[in-house]
């Protein structure tokens, strides 16, 4: 999990709150879709997923951060990703 107080989740936060906008008629539909099913994630799988973007979707880096090894991450985002594209 992360500490709330950091640059990082409010980065987080930022992204998910962008992400949860509604639809406006100026809004790409597909865009608005793909955001709706990551936010249909659990707050887990949708937070890692975000800092895994926002960490330049490297994998080493993001198991440095959470001082896990990268299999762990690696596995995760791949269920998370199967998750995803399930629900298309």
């Amino acid at each position: 999990m992360l500490d709330e107080e950091t640059e990082l989740a409010a980065k987080v936060r930022e992204v998910e709150e962008e992400m949860n906008q509604p639809l406006t008629i100026w809004d790409d539909d597909e865009l608005h879709e793909k955001y709706r099913k990551i936010m249909d994630l659990s707050l887990e799988e949708r937070r890692l997923l975000i800092v895994w973007s926002l960490y330049d979707c490297s994998v080493p880096k993001v198991a440095d951060l959470f001082k896990v090894d990268r299999k762990t991450i690696s596995s995760r985002l791949t269920e998370i990703f199967s998750k995803i594209k399930g629900g298309e």
